[in-house]
């Protein structure tokens, strides 16, 4: 709140001092000159407190983080993942349904880089022993949609 008094404070010497020095100046060729200095200052008092938006919370203290600090890039990466592993699992739930397989493990492990790419290290599947005949079928067509390999197992 102390920031914004005195960025209130700042406007309100910025006018008075631009109206000030309009009112002293002499009339003549170099008025529109001096109406356009005082201009720029003006807007560069109101302007001003954005160069510290970017510096520290100090002008928004209800948006800062206290006690935990998470980089969006964190937050995105995460966001990245979460909606790769569930359009995974609804690929594998659709596909093992087309082949009339109703019960499944799955066991993906993936991550995302520094620069939030997607990097898939291996999906496995595990389907009943009394379904194995269809392992390479449903393999291959997972492998398919996926565009990456995928092992199939049976208990």
């Amino acid at each position: 709140m102390e920031a914004f008094r005195q960025w209130a404070v700042s406007l309100i010497i910025a006018g008075i001092s631009g109206t000030v020095i309009s009112l002293l100046s002499p009339r003549g060729s170099m008025e529109k000159t001096l109406r356009a200095v005082i201009g720029i200052f003006i807007v560069s008092a109101v302007v001003s407190p954005l160069s510290e938006l970017a510096e520290k919370d100090s002008i928004l203290p209800a948006f800062a983080y206290e006690n935990i600090r998470v980089s969006t890039d964190d937050r995105l990466g995460e966001y990245i993942l979460e909606m790769c592993e569930d359009t995974v699992g609804r690929v594998i739930s659709e596909t093992a349904r087309e082949h009339g397989i109703k019960k499944f493990g799955v066991d993906a492990d993936m991550h995302t880089d520094e620069y939030n790419c997607i990097i898939i290290h291996r999906i496995c599947i595990t389907i009943p022993s009394g379904e194995a005949a269809k392992r390479h079928e449903l393999s291959s067509d997972l492998e398919k949609k996926l565009g990456v390999p995928v092992t199939v197992n049976s208990e």
